[in-house]
């Protein structure tokens, strides 16, 4: 896969991504809204990532670098899960953690498609550009 391709599943990301986050701030679904937002997080550092890269994607550091990402949002979120007794109790969990829980969700969500991409298994068309009418399906309502 080369440089050129891949920052074309980054921009077409971006847009299904942007267009998911509209919906949820129209909604304030706060808990996708974060998730989104560690979406975006991780298409930023894949990009800031291949500008520093010169010539092919050695795809073997290429899933390093992901894998590290997805290594670390595990870990943040193991340690949530641990404290909060693994939700057992249905216990309160902060809005701080809520929003650090969800961010990272994210990140593992987004780096996990990105695996998928690289290894050929997932691909984002032409199509990620169009803008879903989010209003005529009913999901939010006309201001």
């Amino acid at each position: 896969m080369t440089k050129r391709v891949l920052l074309e599943q980054c921009r077409r990301s971006m847009a299904v991504t942007e267009d998911e986050l509209y919906m949820f701030k129209k909604n304030n679904d706060i808990w996708w809204i974060h998730h989104d937002e560690g979406h975006i997080q991780v298409v930023k550092c894949i990009i800031q990532y291949l500008d520093n890269i010169s010539g092919s994607i050695n795809k073997k550091e290429f899933r390093k670098f992901l894998n590290k990402k997805i290594k670390k949002a595990l870990k943040i979120r193991t340690d949530l899960d641990i404290k909060y007794n693994l939700f057992k109790n249905d216990e309160e969990i902060s809005e701080e953690d809520q929003k650090v829980y969800a961010f990272n969700s994210g990140i593992d969500c987004e780096a996990k498609t990105f695996l998928r991409i690289i290894n050929g298994k997932n691909y984002y068309d032409k199509k990620s550009y169009e803008s879903t009418d989010w209003v005529s399906l009913g999901l939010i309502k006309k201001w």
